[in-house]
């Protein structure tokens, strides 16, 4: 899978990631792939070292393990070309299955249950530094004036016609296709 079709697949859910362009969203996205390898690995190693301390308080499972290896190395020893060495692999595959799924199966939950979080973080990250980059004042739309009321509004265009039409001022500077305030939260006063 190519950086795009990545970046695309792991935008897709996260909401967050729509204010980003594509170049920004597949610094987020490499930035968290390297930081899901970087789990991943810790995981992986974990779960390794588990199983060998596991293996000195539990002799069936240092038994297991030997008898797995044994039966793997003998089907590969056997074998004299590629096609009998994938079959000795292939005949080994069962009694690795149980290893083999007690290390991925962890290691893809994580994956799975962290990727969005991550993708989350450090999307707000990147917007919280391009907003403290680009100059603001704290105050904005000072001089439009418009009383709420609870009136639901069909289209923008009544909306607007309503706030120009509420007080002479509001002509000049309310701007309807201008973003006001690029935030997720707002306290009106």
């Amino acid at each position: 899978m190519d950086t795009h079709a990545r970046t695309a697949k792991w935008s897709k859910g996260v909401p967050e990631m729509d204010v980003l362009s594509l170049a920004e969203q597949e610094m987020v996205c490499n930035k968290v792939a390297k930081q899901l390898f970087a789990i991943c690995v810790t995981v992986v190693t974990l779960i390794l070292i588990a199983i060998i301390a596991s293996m000195f308080e539990y002799p069936w499972l240092l038994d297991y393990m030997t008898d797995t290896a044994n039966t793997t190395n003998q089907n590969l020893s056997t074998a004299h070309s590629q096609a009998g060495r994938a079959g000795g692999t292939m005949a080994s595959l069962p009694r690795m299955i149980p290893v083999l799924a007690a290390m991925l199966i962890p290691t893809m939950a994580v994956f799975y249950i962290i990727k969005k979080p991550l993708l989350k973080r450090e999307t707000k990250k990147l917007v919280e530094e391009k907003l403290a980059a680009t100059p603001s004042t704290d105050d904005v739309l000072t001089s439009v004036y418009w009383e709420f009321s609870n009136q639901e509004y069909m289209s923008n265009d009544a909306f607007t016609l309503d706030i120009i039409n509420y007080i002479e001022d509001n002509k000049t500077n309310w701007n309807p296709t201008g973003v006001a305030i690029n935030s997720r939260k707002v306290c009106i006063v």
